[in-house]
């Protein structure tokens, strides 16, 4: 099970995902968008997580230069979806 509170460390002074989570760590970003699939109905903080870190993920991607990364992103991705 995954705390909802847990994800807090990653939100701004307006309880918004912190926007440097896009340019610091994609890794990082990935960690939480995989994480965000273990909530349950009407966790606001992990559905919030889910679509801030799908938009960003697919918007990094086409760019990514580190392969193994670029088949991580992909095969979440995928995973998710199937």
């Amino acid at each position: 099970m995954i705390y909802p509170d847990v994800f807090k460390q990653f939100m701004d002074h307006n309880g918004n995902l912190k926007e440097t989570l896009i340019n610091d760590d994609v890794q990082g970003l990935l960690s939480l968008y995989e994480a965000s699939h273990m909530r349950i109905h009407d966790e606001e903080i992990l559905e919030e997580t889910l679509t801030f870190t799908t938009t960003h993920l697919e918007s990094l991607l086409p760019n990514l230069t580190n392969n193994s990364l670029k088949v991580q992103v992909t095969e979440a991705f995928k995973s998710a979806y199937s």
